[in-house]
């Protein structure tokens, strides 16, 4: 019994191979895990964790890709964050990790979302998301 949860089986909505830190975490405290795209059937699993990764689709908070002349209006510190995180866009992986999480809610399943599974969680529930540089936390000197 973990956290006054007994969890017997999870869910890391995950590729193979791109998720070991979460396996490894999940296997120190001897919780059984699965790591899949692919779901049969939620009731097998007690709940989701819906793993770190690269930036969310912006097309899924409404907005739409920075083109390169807006970029260039940046501190070269924010273009490279910003053109970092538009190679690294994986539309297909975050559509299929959103249905994921909206089963695990329909069965009321807890989920515990990491970084980009976090945010996932706000967009999946109507939030939204900046993805320009220096109007959040992590801009350098933002406290």
């Amino acid at each position: 019994m973990r956290a006054g949860i007994a969890l017997k089986k999870i869910l890391i909505a995950g590729e193979a191979g791109q998720t070991t830190n979460y396996e490894n975490a999940l296997a120190a405290m001897q919780v059984h895990f699965v790591t899949s795209l692919q779901v049969k059937d939620v009731d097998e699993y007690d709940g989701l964790l819906l793993p770190g990764g690269g930036d969310v689709d912006p097309k899924l908070f409404g907005q739409l890709l920075i083109p390169e002349t807006e970029i260039r209006q940046y501190s070269r510190w924010e273009q490279q964050l910003i053109r970092k995180g538009q190679e690294k866009l994986t539309p297909e992986l975050d559509r299929i990790q959103l249905a994921i999480l909206k089963a695990f809610c329909q069965y009321r399943k807890p989920v515990f979302g990491i970084c980009k599974g976090m945010q996932l969680i706000n967009i999946a529930f109507g939030g939204g998301s900046s993805c320009l540089p220096g109007k959040g936390s992590d801009a350098p000197g933002k406290e």
